[in-house]
């Protein structure tokens, strides 16, 4: 971490990234990674929850999409997945919940990490183990590719807080890589790094891939 972080004050506050195909997951596996200091876990459109990330058009069954949703009232994290099975005949969809939460107004690092032939989903809070679950022999080998944008916010029920160091990987990262990298920063060009944003000082993706970032409502890039 450095001294960059994103700020999500209020609604309708994110940062907005185009669709791209290296956003695309297919039937691979992926790890996503963040550190989050939330301020409200309470969005307007569902009570008690409030959406940290969106990578969705609101297409679902004809696009699939995932989406990352905290729980107010025990700072639990939710990973919901949609996609179509192998011959994209059938919307396959599958989620699951952190066995322990975070706490507002502090600091924590998230890794959420889906290891598509185990058929495993494993959370990690500052590197250690916070719970997992096990998916359906179906969505293990379910596509999930979706030309969807990607928000680090929501534009649909409005997380309030900052935002620091977002990683996406095509890959299943373990507890070790995981607490190796998660305190420091990254070049942008480890192997299988899709998506890099630091905040350092812009919204830009340093990734390999370039994907952006647009600076949508009063999202702002703060020091801490």
């Amino acid at each position: 971490m450095g001294v960059g972080a994103l700020d999500l004050p209020g609604s309708d506050d994110y940062v907005y990234v185009a669709a791209s195909s290296a956003l695309a997951w297919g039937t691979g596996d992926w790890t996503i990674e963040l550190w989050t200091l939330g301020e409200h876990l309470s969005g307007p459109n569902v009570a008690g929850q409030a959406r940290l990330m969106n990578h969705s058009n609101g297409g679902y069954p004809s696009n699939p999409w995932w989406v990352i949703d905290i729980y107010e009232s025990t700072g639990k994290v939710e990973m919901e997945v949609a996609g179509w099975n192998a011959a994209r005949t059938t919307p396959i969809s599958g989620s699951g919940t952190s066995t322990s939460g975070m706490v507002i107004g502090e600091w924590i690092h998230i890794a959420i990490v889906s290891d598509r032939s185990a058929g495993t989903v494993q959370f990690y809070f500052n590197g250690e183990d916070a719970g997992s679950y096990t998916t359906s022999a179906e969505f293990q080998t379910a596509d999930v590719t979706t030309p969807a944008y990607l928000q680090l916010g929501s534009s649909w029920n409005d997380w309030q807080g900052m935002m620091d160091e977002v990683r996406l990987w095509t890959t299943a990262r373990t507890q070790a890589e995981v607490q190796a990298t998660m305190c420091s920063a990254l070049t942008g060009a480890e192997t299988d790094l899709q998506g890099y944003w630091s905040f350092e000082s812009s919204v830009t993706d340093e990734g390999p891939n370039a994907l952006g970032g647009t600076i949508m409502g009063d999202a702002s890039i703060v020091s801490y």
